[in-house]
């Protein structure tokens, strides 16, 4: 039995190293830049989760026949997801830090040359409200469009499936970078049911060697990977980390643990909840 685990996540400022402006088209660039034309990651955040979002005839059902064949448990898997990416949709915000500056050698001129770049901060925020939602989806109540959300400020309850991935299928498609252009790291605190701990470190790095352009639809993989390293537990019957947070299949007790995710690994693992995006 999957156990219920809060997970309390450390977000450092990061630098988003993407590609929109020069692999986008002006269409979905209009839907992500401010009205002075600047990238606002809040905007490209909230396109990304609406592209994600499960219609509604597959709530009913009537319509299983439109999962595809073998899928286990049909209309609760995308329950769970659908409510997961609405909680994700109204809990992330992402606000601007400050305009750093790296300097890189040009040998043709024989001097430094220096890039800004702008800085920003993600956070979870706590939410105690109802949301209204589309009806026949994830609402209760006597008209079934009220979805509520109850957490606490960086929290994320996980129970089979981790709504950290949802966010994660996004940040991989932008190339995370360190407020100093270095690896960027998210650290994880978790409590379980049974007030056992965990915690564990995931690294997101880039293949520049191949390392190709991403774009709306995911249609070329993109290379950007995460790490999972330094996973450590305070228990020893831990036989599934992919029921905690999705990026490790297996993890042994007060062991460390190195495996790499692709994005198309964590687009994978959605899919297991949600086949339709």
């Amino acid at each position: 039995m999957a156990m219920m685990v809060d997970w309390e996540y450390f977000f450092p400022n990061v630098y988003f190293k993407h590609d929109r402006f020069e692999t986008w088209s002006k269409e979905d660039l209009g839907k992500v830049i401010d009205e002075d034309g600047n990238w606002d990651p809040q905007k490209d955040f909230e396109f990304h989760m609406q592209k994600l979002k499960v219609d509604s005839k597959y709530f009913d059902e009537k319509n299983k026949d439109l999962f595809p064949e073998n899928f286990a448990k049909p209309i609760y898997s995308i329950k769970r997801f659908e409510e997961a990416r609405i909680e994700l949709l109204n809990r992330v915000q992402i606000s601007f830090v400050e305009q750093r500056e790296i300097s890189s050698y040009n040998e043709d001129i024989d001097d430094y040359e220096y890039e800004d770049y702008p800085t920003y901060k993600i956070e979870l925020l706590e939410l105690n409200k109802n949301i209204e939602v589309e009806k026949g989806t994830i609402g209760s109540g006597a008209d079934e469009c009220t979805f509520s959300i109850r957490s606490k400020k960086n929290v994320i309850t996980s129970h089979k499936f981790n709504a950290i991935n949802i966010l994660y299928d996004w940040l991989l498609s932008l190339g995370p970078r360190g407020s100093y252009d270095n690896k960027w790291q998210i650290f994880a605190y978790g409590v379980s049911e049974y007030d056992e701990t965990l915690s564990y470190v995931d690294t997101f790095v880039s293949d520049a060697e191949e390392s190709q352009a991403s774009i709306p639809g995911f249609e070329n993989e993109n290379k950007n990977k995460i790490i999972s390293q330094s996973i450590k537990t305070n228990f020893k019957d831990l036989k599934n980390k992919k029921e905690l947070s999705g990026l490790a299949e297996e993890l042994l007790a007060e062991k460390l643990h190195l495996k790499t995710d692709t994005a198309t690994d964590i687009r994978e693992l959605l899919k297991e909840w949600n086949p339709f995006i």
